[in-house]
């Protein structure tokens, strides 16, 4: 394939993405083998903030474990940087739903943990974690444990572990707010936008949320229903920086009424309630 094909042209430079998704299928084995991704593409630039948005079992998830080096492609691949991602690497991170902190550090310890295994020296990894503590407001809680916090703040000390791996170029969010609260929802959300827009990181990010899709990314991925495919790729062209008021504009709106109007086309084939559908 020519490389104006393959990839994005800046003047008569070649400009390879930082992360390229390209024919993915992904297939799990097993008595019966269930086909969670078929012959999906995409291409994230460097600093890019692109959505994956989807039906519930559409493999939003699956595609963030290729991305991760966690599931390998059954055909395909994923490149990083024109490379072939071949597994897990501290060039990318994953912040899952879930906290998955380590219990029995405290928030210091877990933002430390990533500078430790790349070989910091002491000082170094304690000033990095504080550096990154107080960029996500949690400047004062450096020795509480996870138990001692909300939901939202051991949210927060997991971004801040992300961030604080300097090795990372890719941030792989899969749902990260889905458990919090509405009010804390919107706020990490936009922290989030404010660290991205800072730190220039390449985030992927998983939600199932339009409004959450749509406030954040720069490009919004839907999926089709299972076995996910692109349905179609929708650009968000809203300037930066964003923020909550945003959902009140007549763009916003206009591009929510498409993003819907394709969800409810793959909801309806799921759930196959054909009297809701228009002849």
């Amino acid at each position: 394939m020519d490389l104006k094909e393959k990839y994005k042209m800046k003047g008569d430079s070649v400009v390879i993405p930082k992360i390229s998704v390209r024919n993915l299928t992904v297939i799990y084995r097993g008595n019966h083998d269930t086909p969670a991704v078929q012959d999906f593409s995409f291409n994230v630039p460097a600093g890019g903030f692109t959505s994956l948005l989807g039906t519930s079992g559409c493999g939003k998830s699956t595609i963030i474990n290729a991305i991760a080096g966690f599931v390998p492609p059954t055909k395909g691949q994923v490149l990083m940087d024109g490379n072939p991602i071949m597994g897990p690497g501290p060039d990318r991170v994953v912040v899952f739903q879930d906290y998955v902190l380590f219990p029995w550090k405290t928030v210091l310890g877990n933002v430390e943990f990533g500078p430790r295994m790349s070989g910091k020296s002491k000082n170094d990894c304690e000033n990095i974690a504080k550096e990154y503590i107080e960029l996500v407001g949690l400047r004062g809680y450096e020795h509480k444990y996870p138990g001692e916090l909300s939901g939202g703040m051991a949210q927060r000390v997991g971004l801040a572990r992300a961030l604080a791996s300097e090795e990372t170029g890719v941030i792989l969010m899969d749902e990260p707010f889905g458990s919090l609260d509405a009010q804390t929802r919107l706020i990490m959300q936009e922290l989030l936008l404010k660290i991205w827009e800072d730190l220039h990181k390449t985030i992927v990010f998983v939600t199932h949320d339009v409004d959450e899709a749509i406030l954040l990314a720069e490009e919004i991925i839907i999926m089709t229903a299972s076995p996910g495919r692109v349905k179609k790729v929708i650009d968000v062209p809203m300037s930066r920086p964003r923020s909550y008021r945003d959902i009140a504009s007549a763009e916003y709106i206009q591009i929510k009424g498409e993003v819907l109007t394709l969800i409810r086309e793959e909801t309806l084939k799921i759930m196959n309630v054909s009297s809701l559908v228009k002849k």
